[in-house]
């Protein structure tokens, strides 16, 4: 019974160090799960991983989909994206 409260008690210290690892890098999900597969190798992959928490967002003023910040077009509609203080606005129709 002790060897079992021991090994929980292990996974849930991973786990913590992880999420706290991956709420650093804007994933705490992919810190819990690395952390509870790999222990310690994932808090390093966790680490060494791409930082989430530096990507901004903003909604398409088109189709209301995800676009990130400064992309020159929808990647969901292809329309093209203005910005405006990192918000997104619809280019002005050109009288043709």
């Amino acid at each position: 019974m002790a060897l079992i409260l021991t090994i929980l008690l292990f996974y849930i210290v991973m786990g913590y160090i992880g999420g706290l690892i991956g709420q650093r890098k804007g994933r705490v999900a992919a810190g819990v799960i690395w952390s509870l597969l790999f222990g310690p190798i994932g808090w390093i992959v966790v680490f060494l991983g791409p930082d989430m928490g530096s990507v901004r967002f903003s909604t398409c003023p088109h189709c209301a989909g995800k676009v990130s910040v400064g992309s020159p077009e929808c990647p969901h509609c292809k329309n093209r994206v203005l910005w405006m203080k990192d918000k997104a606005i619809k280019p002005a129709r050109s009288a043709e």
